[in-house]
This record gives C-alpha cells, sequence and structure tokens, in this order.
C-alpha cells in the first residue's frame, strides 16, 4: 500500500485566501521577503540567495554566522542548527538556480484539487517552526481526504529528525 509523509510541508494557500497575520508573523522576515519576490518579482530572489551562499560557502563567514545563531538558539536545537547550515550550505554550492525555481513554484497554483488524492497522507510539522507556521499543515491536512497531521510541540524545522522513529514506525505499518 502506498503512503505519503510530509515532512515540514510549505502547505499550500489559495492565491485568493489572505494570509492570517498571527500566522504570518510567526514566519521569519528573510522567509515572508523571499516568498513575497517569489511570487511577484521570481528572479529577484537570486540576491538574497547569493548573498546567503557567499555567506555559507565562506568557512569563515559561515562559523560567524553560525555561531550568532547558536548563541540565539536553546540547546536542544543546536544540533538541528549546525545540520542546517551544512544542508543549505551543500544545496546552495552548484549556484541558486534550483532554489530560485523551487522557491518561486512554491508559492504557485499545484493544478490538481487536493481533495482528490487518495493515498493516505502523514504529515509531521514542528509547533516551533519558524520556516513553516504549523497553521499551514494545519490548512493542508484539512484539505487532504485522508490525512493524520503529527504536530510536535518541541520541534523546529528540524521535526524529521526530531521524530525520525516515529515517522518510520508510522511508515512501516504501510509495508505489510
Amino acid at each position: 500500500m502506498s503512503v505519503v509523509a510530509l515532512i515540514a510541508p510549505s502547505g499550500h494557500r489559495d492565491p485568493a485566501e489572505r494570509a492570517d497575520p498571527a500566522e504570518r508573523a510567526s514566519v521569519l522576515v528573510r522567509l515572508r521577503v523571499m516568498f513575497w519576490l517569489a511570487r511577484y518579482a521570481p528572479l529577484l530572489n537570486a540576491l538574497p540567495l547569493a548573498a546567503m551562499r557567499r555567506e555559507l560557502l565562506n568557512p569563515g563567514r559561515r562559523g560567524r554566522s553560525l555561531q550568532r545563531e547558536l548563541a540565539a538558539a536553546p540547546p536542544a536545537a543546536q544540533a538541528g542548527l549546525r545540520i542546517e547550515f551544512e544542508a543549505v550550505a551543500d544545496a546552495l554550492r552548484p549556484g541558486t538556480r534550483a532554489a530560485v525555481q523551487e522557491t518561486a513554484l512554491l508559492t504557485r497554483p499545484w493544478g490538481f484539487p487536493l481533495r482528490g488524492v487518495k493515498t493516505p497522507v502523514h504529515l509531521w510539522q514542528g509547533a516551533l517552526d519558524r520556516n513553516v507556521p504549523v497553521a499551514s499543515s494545519r490548512r493542508l491536512a484539512r484539505a487532504l481526504p485522508d490525512a493524520t497531521l503529527h504536530v510536535s510541540d518541541s520541534s523546529t524545522h528540524d521535526v524529521g529528525r526530531d521524530r525520525s522513529g516515529e515517522i518510520m514506525s508510522v511508515l512501516a505499518t504501510y509495508a505489510k
């Protein structure tokens, strides 16, 4: 049997739907800017992504930026933050083109009705995620006919790492 696992999914919003101000405020400012650019001027996203790439690919700059972020993060989030820095650096190493395209795709209509998805979908979301608000995953789960939302009250965007055992256990139940 097939199953879909979505981990900290960006969700989907009807373009006509207005964002809840509290939900909008919960997302990091730099991400709100990137998604605004993705929607209205996608090619301009190459600028902040190139700056991020420049910072992350320079070991000294990456180290200083990581230290600033670690100083502001709770101890439980620090390992995930280190992994995130390395993952983003690796993703941007070949350039920014793919990240610009992906960000633009996330703001477009998906082209199919979510109610038509017949496969069971499990979504995992961190309640403390500043990249993707939990309200986004709740909205996505409500739109899917066979969805189960798993919210981790102690997780941020690294919910996939935090809940990897739970995720694998749930998926294994479908392997029969």
